[in-house]
This record gives C-alpha cells, structure tokens and sequence, in this order.
C-alpha cells in the first residue's frame, strides 16, 4: 500500500478510482451510504462529526485529500429558490466547507 487518498463530500468515489488502481487505499465519506464493492471504504457520515485524528488513527494518515462539499447552496443556479433555502443553506453549507478545511489542515 502506497498510502491513504481520502475524499470528502463523495458519494460516487470515482475521484478515487485511480489512486486506487494505483496501489493506494482510498477512503470516502458522505452522508449518504454508497452500494457497491468498489475497493473504497466508505463511511457514511455527517463530515462535520468526524474527529481527523481518528479517522486517520483508523484509516492511516492522508497522502492526499479532496473535498467535494455541496455546492447547491452557493451556485448561482439554486437563486431561483433562495426565499425557500434562505440563509440557512448558505450557513449549513459554509459549516460543511469549514469541516473540509478542518479535517484537510491535518494533512501533512
């Protein structure tokens, strides 16, 4: 094993697939559980609950990290619904961001 690639914010883990293919471990997390025996490991959790020094205690320390936080709450395309989304959207998805950037300063 070469090292450990995480990816953050990424349900699909095709970002993943060449770090894997060449002889890294991957690991993804997201909200939302992913189907399917891809050599990923998932975890299927909220981003913002996950203490880094555990996660890369379990997991090893990052080789390299990319983050896909949502962006359907700063993209100019979601404007349409902002009197529905609100400030909320904006905040919630700044706290995603800002977990991103918390885990990804501990890289080395």
């Amino acid at each position: 094993m070469k090292g450990t690639v995480y990816a953050l914010c990424d349900i699909t883990h095709v970002s993943l697939y060449p770090w894997r293919n060449d002889g890294y471990k991957c690991v993804a997390i997201d909200i939302y559980p992913h189907i399917g025996g891809d050599g990923v490991t998932h975890i299927c959790q909220d981003i913002r609950t996950i203490p880094e020094d555990r996660l890369f205690d379990m997991h090893g320390e990052p080789s390299f990290i990319i983050a896909f936080p949502p962006c359907t709450h700063f993209c100019n395309s979601g404007a349409g619904w902002w009197k529905e989304k609100g400030q909320s959207s904006v905040d919630e998805g700044m706290s995603i961001v800002e977990s991103c950037v918390r885990i990804i300063g501990q890289a080395p």
